[in-house]
């Protein structure tokens, strides 16, 4: 439901998965909202997370990250483009977004969290909001907007680069909780 009052069109695709896979759609809704049925904690801070680089460099923003989730996961890693609406997203099968770039140039990557405050059912899976993110922003602002004003039932950093609103690159890194949202930018130089 959370999904589906969040974007429609995500909810159906996630459907056709299940469809593709001959698989139940609450198993695939389920990896899609993993993070918050394992509560961020249980496997934030545990030393096998990911580490994430951002540099800027003049006009331009990078963003690098590794991935060091779960290593029974590894053979359900995915890179898969999406040619409408334009990106490409690197993530395990079934769950249709995480780390990746859009054809605008915005790049996005995760790093899990924990607090007191992760589970229940109450906000946007992490997983969505990433799909949303690589969908439909054009700048580091955009990115700001959505993260801001969609609710979370789970930890997670999301760091975003890619072009800023008054022209150039930029960067900003965003500490969700269901409790609201920290930002914070990456030291320059």
């Amino acid at each position: 439901a959370r999904v589906r009052a969040f974007r429609p069109a995500l909810a159906d695709e996630i459907e056709g998965i299940a469809a593709g896979a001959g698989q139940a759609p609450e198993a695939i809704f389920a990896i899609n909202a993993r993070t918050e049925l394992l509560a961020g904690g249980a496997i934030a801070g545990n030393g096998l997370e990911c580490s994430t680089v951002a540099m800027l460099d003049g006009d331009r923003a990078l963003l690098a990250q590794n991935w060091d989730f779960h290593p029974d996961l590894a053979g359900a890693r995915v890179v898969w483009t999406i040619d409408e609406p334009g990106l490409a997203t690197f993530t395990e099968a079934g769950v249709v977004g995480k780390i990746g770039v859009s054809f605008a140039g915005v790049a996005l990557a995760i790093n899990f969290l924990g607090t007191d405050a992760d589970g229940g059912l109450d906000g946007v899976p992490i997983h969505v909001l990433a799909r949303a993110l690589l969908e439909e922003v054009r700048t580091v602002q955009d990115a700001r907007a959505l993260i801001e004003s969609t609710p979370v039932s789970a930890s997670v950093a999301m760091t975003v680069a890619g072009p800023d609103a008054g022209g150039g690159g930029g960067a900003l890194a965003f500490e969700l909780w269901p409790g609201g949202v920290v930002e914070g930018a990456p030291d320059r130089g």
